[in-house]
């Protein structure tokens, strides 16, 4: 409900930290990114070698749909082979959610009347004791609860092997 003859806000969204956490750890891999010395920098540690991928930082609220820098790490992984087998599905997965900014593939998009969508941005990656760990920024309108947005997220994390 409006709070005056004209108002100047309608409503505002919920905010959620979620951080996803693979149920195994990776084979000799190390990966992070956005780090608060490096915001826009990923990088990868395998085999003694480093591999590094760059984005812009942007706001939690305005992700960028084409991805970022967890994005580009995981897609260079994947298609140049680097990865072990068994890490596949957690490269995946960290490619898949970053590049979806709106909920769509994990069933959580939400376009409300008069308020901006609901969005999700890949802000965090570590790596400890082989076992990495992604902190995501979502940001809900009405039309869907901080409880729907966690138990969809965690289902469809479960089968790539990611816990909340």
């Amino acid at each position: 409900m409006p709070d005056s003859g004209f108002p100047v806000g309608y409503g505002g969204k919920g905010s959620i930290l979620i951080t996803f956490r693979s149920k195994k750890p990776l084979h000799g891999l190390t990966l992070s990114a956005g780090l608060p010395k490096s915001p826009g920098k990923a990088n990868a540690e395998l085999n003694g070698n480093t591999y590094e991928t760059e984005s812009p930082p942007r706001h939690g609220a305005n992700p960028d749909p084409n991805g970022n820098m967890i994005t580009k790490i995981a897609v260079k992984l994947l298609e140049d082979g680097l990865v072990d087998k068994e890490d596949t599905k957690i490269l995946e997965f960290l490619k898949d959610i970053s590049l979806d900014v709106y909920g769509e593939k994990f069933g959580i998009s939400v376009i409300p009347e008069g308020m901006p969508r609901l969005t999700m941005n890949t802000k965090r990656l570590t790596t400890e004791d082989g076992f990495p760990s992604l902190i995501m920024d979502i940001r809900y309108p009405v039309g869907i609860t901080a409880e729907e947005v966690i138990e969809k997220l965690t289902a469809v994390a479960a089968t790539y092997g990611m816990e909340v």
